[in-house]
């Protein structure tokens, strides 16, 4: 499992997603215990997770420019897409598939050069800082 630079976690239900450096792979993975129940792909790889427990929900931030490892994560031409959590189930014992295709509930196109996105404790707005424009960003997940 190579993990890129996202990961997110639910101990209450014990298991966390993270997002692979290649082919944009989504791991699912127990918690405690790091063991691999699955593999998930979506189009681009992705260098953001948020996990909106309440609402039961993975919002996956993707970029049409993203940057090299080693470089604080961010990318213009972003793309959120958002997930149920009931696309990524665990697979049953055995042979874990290479990457089904997920495809996503909901997606949204971001202008601008996206840093640090945050989900509200509510689920309900996702925030970052937008590089070019210089300024903090609400957005509405509903």
């Amino acid at each position: 499992m190579a993990i890129n630079r996202s990961a997110v976690v639910d101990t209450g239900k014990g298991f966390g997603l993270a997002s692979s450096s290649t082919g944009g792979l989504l791991y699912r993975f127990t918690v405690p215990g790091f063991k691999l129940e699955g593999s998930f792909r979506t189009d681009r790889i992705a260098y953001r997770l948020l996990h909106d427990r309440a609402g039961d929900r993975v919002f996956v931030f993707r970029s049409a420019d993203p940057t090299p490892p080693g470089l604080h994560p961010r990318g213009k031409g972003v793309k959120v897409l958002a997930f149920g959590l009931d696309k990524f189930k665990a697979i049953p014992k055995g042979k874990v598939p290479k990457g089904p295709n997920v495809t996503a509930d909901k997606e949204a196109t971001i202008p601008g050069t996206v840093f640090c996105p945050r989900l509200s404790p509510d689920g309900k707005h996702l925030y970052w800082l937008d590089a070019d424009a210089k300024q903090v960003v609400k957005f509405s997940t509903t």
